[in-house]
């Protein structure tokens, strides 16, 4: 069997289908692995991915599962491991890092949380989401997993043992050789771990191309955007086949938007204007009270608009009439898994009775939730409808 040209570990389902489906767009066949290991009577993919899931997991818990999925994709032959990590730095960035590296039996990598083309950006070792510093977004404030630092160097060298340095924004816009001296000189100094500055496509392309030509063995981790750049880089001496038109299949459509957040309400409205897609909405809080009365209910309403030939949208009712818990305010984990389990059971019940041409997912939960209720082992990622929407 061939190897993966790719080995990734990522700490959500989220960052997975992103990573793997950034570089399946620039012509890599991608594998995203959920349960079991690959099945190795096929083709083996260029590109192996690993879902850990352990954002939220304690940090010994974490580190033991990247030290599993790492010495699986060593197992594998991978040519290069990618540590996906959070555009925003959410989850246990170092310890898993940390983790990755002493699995590979090695000590240094390169680390780009960059996604320009999502907003985020890395200018001086800071990093930006749209244009602002991280400490002060909704992301870097998460309930569940906040950050409490901007700066990617500091962040790193207050969650591991590592030497840090800085390949700065002026050296990246000089070119790829300027990202290597920088680098070299980093390294010499002692460095084990190489922070480097992105705001543009164009930048990403730039450490892609140093790190393909100067670094090819050695780990680097990043956002989806670092992902799709390297792979980009990897296919240049092919066709490079881009984002496909995709031709959708007969039948209805299901739309599980199972994140809270104000903007995937808006987005569903905004989708249900200009379509005629029949729109379900669910109270959180009439969840938490009575779930299977709910779940019922929902399932019989969707079947209904699948039968009359209709997609269906799924979501949380307005967010101002959700409960407080779900609104910022300090709420429990088992909480948040007994909503994120509501579509899930919602969608394992609808396909007992009615055959669907495809699903969409809002929401890294929800989807885990979701691929776990009808018992998938594995997505094959065709690639994406645009950048940070992969389909597979």
């Amino acid at each position: 069997m061939t190897s993966p040209l790719f080995g990734i570990v990522a700490d959500d389902l989220t960052g997975a289908m992103d990573s793997a489906g950034a570089m399946a767009t620039h012509g890599l066949s991608a594998e995203v692995l959920l349960q079991g290991d690959l099945d190795l009577s096929r083709t083996t993919p260029d590109v192996v991915c690993i879902n850990t899931q352990s954002r939220l997991m304690s940090e010994r818990q974490a580190v033991r599962a990247v030290t599993g999925a790492t010495r699986r994709l060593l197992s594998l032959g991978c040519a290069r491991l990618y540590k996906k990590i959070d555009s925003t730095l959410r989850g246990h960035v170092g310890a898993e890092l940390t983790a990755t590296l002493q699995a590979a039996g090695t000590a240094r990598a390169f680390v780009c949380p960059a996604f320009p083309e999502m907003g985020r950006t890395t200018r001086g070792g800071l990093l930006h989401v749209e244009g602002q510093a991280l400490t002060v977004t909704r992301e870097g404030n998460d309930p569940f997993s906040a950050v409490g630092e901007a700066s990617v160097v500091r962040l790193l060298q207050q969650q591991t043992g590592y030497n840090i340095g800085l390949v700065p924004l002026e050296d990246v816009e000089q070119g790829g050789d300027a990202v290597v001296d920088r680098a070299e000189t980093l390294l010499a100094g002692g460095c084990n771990l190489v922070v480097m500055d992105a705001t543009s496509r164009e930048h990403m392309i730039t450490l892609a191309s140093a790190l393909g030509n100067s670094y090819s063995k050695d780990l680097v981790a990043g956002s989806a955007g670092m992902a799709a750049a390297l792979a980009k880089v990897r296919k240049k001496e092919t066709a490079d086949t881009g984002r496909q038109a995709m031709t959708r299949p007969a039948g209805s459509f299901v739309i599980i938007s199972g994140s809270l957040h104000p903007a995937s309400y808006e987005q569903v409205q905004q989708f249900s204007r200009s379509s005629s897609v029949k729109l379900v909405p669910v109270s959180a809080e009439a969840v938490l009270q009575s779930p299977h009365r709910v779940a019922l209910t929902t399932v019989r309403d969707a079947a209904d608009a699948v039968a009359g030939g209709h997609d269906v949208a799924l979501f949380w009712r307005k967010p101002k009439s959700l409960p407080a818990l779900l609104q910022g305010a300090p709420f429990t984990r088992v909480s948040v898994q007994a909503i994120a389990g509501f579509f899930g059971s919602v969608l394992a019940g609808l396909i007992l009775q009615q055959d669907l041409a495809g699903l969409v997912v809002v929401g890294g939960e929800t989807a885990q939730m979701v691929v776990k209720a009808v018992g998938a082992t594995s997505i094959e990622l065709l690639g994406e409808v645009r950048p940070g929407i992969p389909t597979g």
